[in-house]
């Protein structure tokens, strides 16, 4: 099962919310990856006002503006639609009184002879760390229940190196929130199994973590990916984010499963979640593809 999905394609009219079901409601347009992380393939008429607003309060804008919002200025993702981005970014910049000094590893602390001022630093020149989480695999893909797959569900964390200049005397500090950081996967994760099986393709497993209706079944759905599992077959959708959706064929049943990447050349984890068990092909959406559009 493979498809040429090209970076810039609307996919539908869904005509229901892919998230809660609803019909006969006004419906906006969804990406699948955040446009803010240069998501650029759409489905049209996909969600309701109602799930638009718990996405954009509570996954979206804590994700994007807490965890992703520094490396995203630093590489200039999302520029073409936010044409009032500022071009540098507030910095705790490390002045000490004494003659020598290392540059600091910790908080800035005024109890100490030490001097903090903060300072305006270019956007390409911030220094960034990238944190995210370390996570067993799904527990519905390790044979566990429900409430036996959130022990130990988040193992570490993971920080990526190369982006941070000590030379500055900085301090700087990334907000992660392990939980939105699962529901973004599953919004991502959800939106991608509608394009590529549609609505009735497969029994959603997801939508409740979305919705924030529950959050407590998240690490039975959601965790990294395991390399001996992979799918049989998969498709990739290009953006900032790698993602691959494809089926995974278990001996009662056959999954939905997406794996998501962030930043993929800084050697990040893989993430893999179920979205639901498959039903069928032959239910994807209608591609249509932008002309002249980036």
């Amino acid at each position: 099962m493979t498809r040429d999905m090209r970076p810039s394609e609307k996919y539908g009219p869904v005509g229901q919310c892919i998230y809660c079901r609803a019909t006969n409601v006004p419906l906006t347009d969804e990406h699948v990856v955040p446009a803010a992380l240069d998501g650029r393939m759409i489905l049209l008429k996909a969600s309701c006002n109602v799930c638009q607003y718990e996405i954009n309060k509570n996954i979206e804008q804590p994700f994007l503006r807490q965890s992703f919002k520094e490396i995203r200025y630093k590489r200039g993702i999302g520029e073409r639609r936010n044409k009032a981005r500022s071009g540098n970014l507030p910095l705790s910049v490390h002045r000490s009184t004494a003659a020598e000094t290392s540059p600091p590893d910790s908080p800035p602390d005024p109890g100490k002879d030490e001097l903090w001022i903060t300072e305006h630093v270019a956007n390409k020149d911030y220094p960034t760390w990238v944190v995210m989480p370390r996570l067993q695999a799904p527990g519905i893909l390790r044979g566990v229940t429900e409430e036996q797959s959130s022990e130990n569900h988040i193992t570490g964390f993971e920080l990526t190196a190369g982006l941070h200049d000590q030379e500055l005397g900085a301090y700087v500090a990334q907000l992660l929130d392990p939980t939105v950081f699962m529901r973004m996967l599953a919004k991502i994760a959800h939106g991608a199994a509608v394009v590529c099986f549609g609505l009735d393709g497969f029994e959603a497993s997801l939508s409740s973590i979305i919705t924030g209706k529950d959050l407590s079944n998240i690490p039975f759905w959601i965790g990294e990916s395991d390399t001996s599992n992979d799918p049989t077959s998969s498709e990739e959708i290009p953006s900032q984010v790698m993602v691959k959706a494809g089926i995974l064929k278990l001996p009662t049943f056959t999954l939905v499963v997406i794996d998501i990447q962030f930043f993929v050349d800084l050697a990040t984890p893989v993430y893999r979640v179920v979205a639901g068990k498959h039903i069928k092909d032959g239910f994807g959406l209608k591609r249509h593809n932008v002309a002249g559009s980036d």
